[in-house]
């Protein structure tokens, strides 16, 4: 969790906004009470919290979309593994690629937002201008969390936090005595991930251990461990920060 802290406190401070950094840390922490949402969409309330700094609304949201964005790049950088050891996983990783890269095309071009300013404003009333105008602000300040450099730090330490739950899962494997490798369980906890992302269930409640645990059983781990495993994995790493 620090490691995501310090990716959401640059993203922070690249908007020009300096929270002390234990209030910043207990709004961020706070924000996990909401993770159980669609997309953790409920961690937007950290912008209530930010609004008494004089964080904007638009600026906040456009922070928070810049974490998601670089959690799922994180996830699919850990997942890569999968291209290699597990081609029943290629299309899927390879269909998140394209999404991703066309967003990222999208709010990097001036004349697609611009194009897109128009479309909605000739075919909207009048009366929803004020709402695109938030929604394009918040995108440009989404797009100021993607430069070059901020991008590769964000992802970097979205890969460590990630990375170090993996890991976590594969020392709870090897005590219960399965013969895993370290690289494909973190393959598979990051692919799950990613799965459970792609449901848009609840923090992928269901599509993630389902598939977390299938790709157990597939890489001979027995069922009784791989079960186990999955329950606590997701409790510790999902519910010890919601609670």
């Amino acid at each position: 969790y620090l490691f995501r802290f310090a990716r959401w406190n640059h993203f922070l401070t690249i908007l020009h906004h300096h929270i002390p950094l234990l209030t910043s840390l207990r709004i961020y922490i706070g924000g996990f009470a909401f993770s159980v949402t669609p997309g953790k969409t409920g961690e937007m309330l950290r912008s209530v919290f930010l609004k008494k700094f004089n964080v904007p609304y638009r600026e906040s949201f456009g922070a928070f979309l810049g974490e998601r964005f670089s959690d799922v790049m994180a996830v699919m950088l850990l997942a890569a593994g999968g291209l290699l050891c597990c081609p029943q996983t290629r299309p899927i990783l390879l269909i998140v690629l394209i999404f991703v890269a066309a967003i990222l095309s999208f709010i990097q071009s001036d004349r697609c937002l611009k194009a897109t300013e128009n479309l909605l404003k000739k075919a909207l009333p009048h009366r929803f201008f004020a709402h695109i105008e938030f929604i394009l602000e918040t995108v440009l300040s989404f797009r100021k969390c993607f430069s070059p450099l901020t991008l590769i730090y964000g992802i970097l330490l979205g890969a460590c936090a990630w990375g170090l739950e993996g890991i976590g899962c594969y020392f709870l494997l090897k005590d219960l005595g399965a013969g895993i490798s370290l690289f494909h369980t973190v393959f598979i906890y990051a692919f799950a991930l990613l799965v459970g992302a792609m449901t848009f269930l609840p923090a992928g409640i269901g599509g993630a251990e389902l598939t977390m645990l299938q790709l157990f059983i597939l890489y001979d781990v027995p069922p009784s461990i791989a079960v186990a495993v999955t329950i606590v994995i997701r409790i510790t790493t999902l519910w010890y920060s919601v609670l």
